[in-house]
Formats: C-alpha cells, structure tokens, sequence
C-alpha cells in the first residue's frame, strides 16, 4: 500500500491533505482504513469490483495520473 507521502508526491500535494482527504473518505462511507473504504466503495458501486470489465469487455482503464505542467516557452 502506498504511503500518504508518496500519493501526495504523485499528485503534487502534502501528505498532510492526502491524510485529510482520507479522513473524510472514511467518515462519508462510515469506515476506518483504506481497505474497509474500498470494499464499501466497490459495494456502493462507486468503484468497479476487483476483475470488473469495462463495457467492451476489456479491463478497466486507468487513471493516467495528474496532467504534467508545460515546460519552459511551451504554451499551456
């Protein structure tokens, strides 16, 4: 399982606001840990189920992460 610091330096934040972001997580889907979270999530259908297919039959795309930031003279 991945560290709060290192999703927050994937998306760019402090681990801090990923902590946050989980506590809230948790208190809206009433549960205690990421585990817990994901499978109340999967039961609520708001995430796909482990193995789900997407609608052509193929796996679930995923997230491709934060968009990189133009370089230096490059337009946005």
């Amino acid at each position: 399982m991945a560290t709060a610091v290192a999703i927050g330096r994937h998306l760019h934040i402090a681990g801090a606001t990923v902590h946050k972001h989980l506590e809230h997580i948790y208190g809206k889907l009433g549960v205690g840990d990421r585990l817990t979270a994901v499978l109340a999530a999967q039961r609520a259908g708001i995430l796909p189920a482990a193995g789900a297919r997407a609608r052509n039959g193929g796996p679930m795309p995923r997230h491709a992460g934060p968009a990189t930031p133009p370089g230096p003279g490059q337009p946005p």
